[in-house]
């Protein structure tokens, strides 16, 4: 792995979420995973929760073992922000943001993530 990469990582929970707004502002994409049935879920303390990153490198390091069978998908922010938005919310799914490799990272609503894009 890229140490650059491993180091952000490494970083606290909350760098880790700065680090994606400001990415994702910069570029205006964000990815997910994705296999032939739709997003890929994530449970983190009994919430179901969508991962998110700021880059398809990041997003591919998950795409092992029991997700190999996975791809990152990019989502604009135009269509996060008018379609995925409501939809998470309406299903009560929350985004779990940047991921270590212990799954750990910052659960957000949707809408928090919305407004800080927006």
């Amino acid at each position: 792995m890229d140490k650059n990469l491993q180091d952000l990582l490494n970083q606290p929970a909350e760098q880790r979420y700065n680090y994606l707004i400001n990415q994702v502002k910069k570029h205006q994409q964000l990815w997910i995973l994705a296999d032939d049935v739709g997003a890929v879920m994530f449970n983190s303390e009994q919430e179901d929760c969508i991962g998110v990153w700021p880059e398809e490198a990041m997003a591919k390091l998950w795409c092992t073992d029991d997700w190999a069978h996975c791809n990152p998908m990019p989502i604009s922010v135009e269509k996060w922000l008018q379609d995925w938005t409501p939809g998470l919310e309406d299903d009560e799914v929350s985004v779990l943001v940047m991921p270590d490799e212990n799954d750990e990272g910052l659960v957000i609503e949707p809408w928090e993530l919305a407004e800080r894009l927006g």
